[in-house]
This record gives structure tokens, C-alpha cells and sequence, in this order.
């Protein structure tokens, strides 16, 4: 499937995308919608893949807007949808997707990116890779631990550290590139990166000027490798004017940055965005963020106070004098019986509320672990008062080092369920998730597919 067109006073641009020569179904997406472009590619058991990124795109597509501001916020919020739904629907669990979209003008791009599809620019003839895998081959390359090149033939390349939909929040690597006339830019799968080397893909990109060609020589260069994955590229381009020289003082591009809860950036192109950003290599993996926490307006005290009188002496009158009112109760007594009425009211409220909560979470279910086994629980996960509200109904043979760290690190805070049923049917999800331990590259984090679907 190829598309292509020409922005009227904006890029060329052009995308192709191929189910490959193994899978059965397409799990990836693509998006081409000046100046909005983006490729995402989903994950997770039976169809669940193509679900998250069809999604991921057109949460995208509907809530980014027409300006670069509004892009980190989509993408957020196409995370929170993608986990939303996989939350609601058992079948589901555990999906999640890449995503890496560019927003463009006449002269500047911003990049947002989730896992390990890639972008690319073509520049000068020469190619560079924009983007960082969020994978945990590419973090051994980074370290030292593995030669780097390596790392696109490596049999764990697809072994994930951040995807979109995984958890309730997700750090976003942004970058601000400035374009120049003449310059290529390529949003791809890991479908064509694992089939074609980089020195490759230049070629063809420098071959073929025009982009709907271009990108269909990619797909059909992956297929002829081997196709073992869906692939999908697009290609932007920003022709050359005529008379038009690079300005050379210009900075080609800012450093990739992570986008996470916290104070403004003081940075004016970001300062939108509502978050702090830190340097890309600061977070490796995904992390759920407690947001900061709420200022509430309040007025400071100015010395005001009500005035208290003071108890009248024993045996003293009320009022103006007049027996017939009686003698006023003390105020400490008085005190006292207040104390004791709330108290009587309140604790039985308590206890009622106490036990129908405790009743409730028996009657739930969640999926957690227990002996390095993904289990089923009755109850919900933690404890209450210092009282454990859950008991282990059945351990599977799902051993959990053998799914990736973002999927145990969900396992330990436990996934809840609707029912029994539903339980059930999550844990098996996990057994889809699953790889051999002893291809694993590390003891902790271990691979997911990353097969993903063009709605």
C-alpha cells in the first residue's frame, strides 16, 4: 500500500507500508496528514497490536493540532487511551506500540518518539539517525557492552525498555531539528531497519527523488531481505528553492530531550508543554510519574479568632440573671458530650464502611506474581490497615523473567481484573509475550514482539 501527495507550499511527501512476507496481519500504522506525519508500530498477543497503534494514530491525529505545542500532549494522551483500553479488555492486556511522528514548518521540525521506530535525515548525501532506540540492545551498545554494530542484527533487537500503553505514563524523547531545502526526512518501522542497514537505505533514499517512489523501493528492498516483519516508511521532503542557499549559521539540531512531570522547561519552544525536560540518556526505560502535586490557594491567618467567653462560676446565672433559665453546663462537660456523640456516630460508620470496603476487594480479582510465576489473586494487590486483602488463587507456568521489564514491573504492582474470567484471561495474554530465557541479553528485561497495523 503506497500513499503520496504534494503540500501546496509545504513538503513532498509519499509512505508505502507492507504486511511483509511472514505475519498474516499488518500491525503497523502510518499517518500522513500535513504537517502532522508519524509510523507507530503495535504489540501484544492475538490482534492486540494492530489495536494500539490504529489507536495510538488517530488519538494523534485528533488531538494534535496544527502547531508543534500541542504534540507531546497527544502523544500522551494517545498513551493513556492505548492503556485505558487495554485495562478494559482482557484480551488486550499487555498491548502496547512505538510511535515516532514529526510535526514540520517551512524551516523547523519537531520529533517525538517512543520505542524503536526510527527518523531519519537525509541530508548533503549524507544519513543520520535521529532518533534513539528505546530497546535494551541499543542500551548495551550505549554502555560498552556490545559492538555497536551489532546492534541491528542482534536476535533481541526488539527487546523493548518504553513503548506507548504499557503504563498509565510515559516519558516522550523530543527533538527540535531545523530543516533546511533539500533535506529528506524518513519516519520507518523496525520492519525496514532490520532487513536494510543504514548504508542501504541511503542509497536508495539518494536514488529515488521522488518520495512515493522512494518509499515503495524501501518496502520492496525489505521484502526482497527477507520481510520478516511488517514495514511501513514515510518519506517528507523540502524541495530546494531556487536562489535558495543553507544558511549556514544555523544549528542542524537541538538535543534530544525527555519530556516528564515536573516545573516548565525554561526552554520558550517547549515552555508550553506543562513539563520538565531531561536529557535523553537520563531515563532509560519506562517509569510511571506521580504528577506534581497540587498548590492550593489558601489566605494566611491574620490573627483573627472567635471570642470564647469564659464559663460562668458554679452556682452563677445564665443570661441576665433569671433563675427560671436554670444553671448553664459547663463547657468542658458540655465538651465532653459532644465528643462522645460524634464518636458513637462516627465509629459505627467507620466499621460499616471498613468492612464493605474489605468485602468489595475480596470480591476482586487481579493478575500479579508469585514465585517468579505470573498468579491469579482474589482481592486487590498492597495491604489495608497493614491487612493483606488478597489471596493467591492459582499460579500458571508463565515464568516471568521471561517477559519484558515493562510487563513485570505491571505483574508486581498486579493487574486488576473485572472477574474470575477475566483474570484468567489476562494471564494467558502474557503467555503471547513470551521468549525463551535463554535468549534473554540480561537477567531482568526480556523481548516482545514489536509486529504491529494499518487501520
Amino acid at each position: 500500500m503506497t500513499t503520496g501527495a504534494v503540500d501546496r507550499g509545504g513538503p513532498r511527501y509519499a509512505a508505502a507500508t507492507d504486511v511483509g512476507l511472514v505475519r498474516s496481519n499488518n500491525e503497523d500504522a502510518f499517518l500522513t496528514a500535513p504537517p502532522l506525519f508519524a509510523v507507530a508500530d503495535g504489540m501484544g498477543g492475538h490482534r492486540a497490536g494492530e489495536v494500539a497503534s490504529a489507536g495510538a494514530i488517530r488519538t494523534l491525529q485528533k488531538e494534535a493540532g496544527h502547531d508543534t505545542d500541542s504534540l507531546v500532549a497527544a502523544v500522551q494522551s494517545a498513551n493513556r487511551v492505548v492503556h485505558a483500553e487495554a485495562a478494559a479488555n482482557p484480551d488486550l492486556s499487555g498491548m502496547g506500540t512505538t510511535i515516532t511522528a514529526m510535526m514540520t514548518t517551512h524551516d523547523s521540525a519537531q520529533i517525538v518518539h517512543v520505542g524503536d521506530s526510527r527518523a531519519y535525515l537525509l541530508r548533503e548525501g549524507r544519513l543520520r539517525r535521529l532518533t534513539q532506540d528505546h530497546t535494551v540492545v541499543d542500551r548495551l551498545a550505549r554502555e560498552g557492552k556490545i559492538p555497536a554494530e551489532e546492534v541491528d542484527r542482534h536476535p533481541q533487537r526488539s527487546v523493548l525498555e518504553r513503548a506507548l500503553g504499557v503504563g498509565p505514563e510515559v516519558d516522550v524523547d523530543v527533538q527540535l531539528l531545523d530543516v533546511r531545502p533539500g533535506d529528506r526526512l524518513l519516519l520507518c518501522t523496525d520492519g525496514l531497519t532490520s532487513m536494510l542497514d543504514d548504508d542501504e537505505i541511503r542509497e536508495i533514499l539518494l536514488t529515488e527523488s521522488d518520495p512515493q517512489t522512494a518509499a515503495q523501493a524501501l518496502i520492496d528492498a525489505a521484502l526482497a531481505a527477507g520481510g520478516k516483519d511488517n514495514v511501513t516508511a514515510v518519506i517528507v521532503d523540502f524541495p530546494r528553492v531556487e536562489g535558495a542557499g543553507a544558511d549556514s549559521a544555523r544549528t542542524a539540531e537541538q538535543p534530544a530531550v525527555v519530556l516528564a512531570g515536573g516545573p516548565p522547561y525554561a526552554s520558550s519552544r517547549l515552555r508550553s508543554q506543562g513539563g520538565s525536560l531531561r536529557p535523553a540518556g537520563d531515563s532509560a526505560s519506562t517509569r510511571a510519574r506521580v504528577p506534581p502535586p497540587y498548590r492550593a490557594s489558601h489566605r494566611a491567618s491574620q490573627g483573627v479568632r472567635r471570642a470564647v467567653p469564659p464559663s460562668p462560676p458554679p452556682g452563677s446565672l445564665s443570661g441576665d440573671g433569671d433563675p427560671s433559665e436554670g444553671p448553664r453546663m459547663p463547657a468542658s462537660r458540655s465538651g465532653r458530650t459532644r465528643l462522645l456523640l460524634g464518636v458513637a456516630i462516627v465509629v459505627p460508620l467507620l466499621v460499616l464502611a471498613l468492612l464493605g470496603g474489605l468485602f468489595a476487594m475480596r470480591s476482586s480479582w487481579y493478575v500479579g506474581e508469585r514465585s517468579g510465576r505470573v498468579a491469579v489473586f482474589r482481592g486487590v494487590p498492597g495491604s489495608f490497615a497493614g491487612i493483606r486483602v488478597s489471596s493467591l488463587d492459582h499460579v500458571t507456568d508463565i515464568a516471568t523473567v521471561s517477559l519484558p521489564a515493562i510487563y513485570q514491573q505491571q505483574l508486581r504492582d498486579g493487574i486488576t481484573a473485572a472477574d474470575r474470567t477475566a483474570a484468567d484471561r489476562t494471564a494467558e495474554n502474557m503467555r503471547h509475550l513470551q521468549v525463551p530465557v535463554q535468549e534473554i541479553p540480561t537477567s531482568t528485561v526480556t523481548p516482545t514482539s514489536t509486529a504491529t497495523a494499518v487501520p
